[in-house]
Parts: C-alpha cells; sequence; structure tokens
C-alpha cells in the first residue's frame, strides 16, 4: 500500500486567504456533528453564500442536504442556533452551529 505525504503550504494557502471576497457576499459557514460509518461523532462543515450579513442565528437560513450512510440516504436539515464570526476566513463570514 503507497502512503501520500501531506504538507502544509502556508504561502499558498496565504494567496488564498487573500483573494477578494465580494461585499455583497457572506460566507456562511454551518459546523455540525454526525455519525460516520463507525458510529463515532464526526465534525463536518457546510458553507453556504448569502447576500446580507446576519446579526442572530435566526437569520441564517437553515440548510438541506442529503447524506449517505452505509447502504441508505438520510436528508439532513441544519438549523442554526448559534452565530459566531468566522476566525479562519475574517471579514464578516461566520460560523454557526
Amino acid at each position: 500500500m503507497s502512503t501520500t505525504s501531506l504538507a502544509s503550504n502556508s504561502a499558498f494557502m496565504a494567496r488564498y486567504m487573500a483573494l477578494e471576497q465580494p461585499r455583497d457576499k457572506i460566507m456562511v459557514t454551518y459546523v455540525y456533528i454526525h455519525p460516520g460509518n463507525d458510529n463515532l461523532a464526526h465534525f463536518s462543515g457546510k458553507t453556504k453564500v448569502i447576500d446580507f450579513v446576519p446579526k442572530q442565528a435566526s437569520e441564517v437560513p437553515f440548510f438541506d442536504f442529503a447524506l449517505v450512510t452505509g447502504d441508505s440516504l438520510v436528508e439532513v436539515f441544519i438549523r442554526p442556533v448559534q452565530l459566531y464570526a468566522d476566525p479562519f476566513r475574517g471579514g464578516d463570514n461566520k460560523l454557526v452551529l
């Protein structure tokens, strides 16, 4: 079995993070916990682009998507309950739990 070595490239990441983001587009990252195929809790995130800066979690839209678990398909609805400034993307971008 071959292995792949992963290394961080901070110069590349800095260039990516410095890209200008349109002022009327806000990235909202939904962070949630779900069970994996190993029945352990896994953190995941999904990002949606919205056209306003939310001030509270109730202003952020629900996020829905299909999740494949084993041989079944499950529809997931994420309802935001807490809103935070995104420390990774900065600007007006948000994290929601």
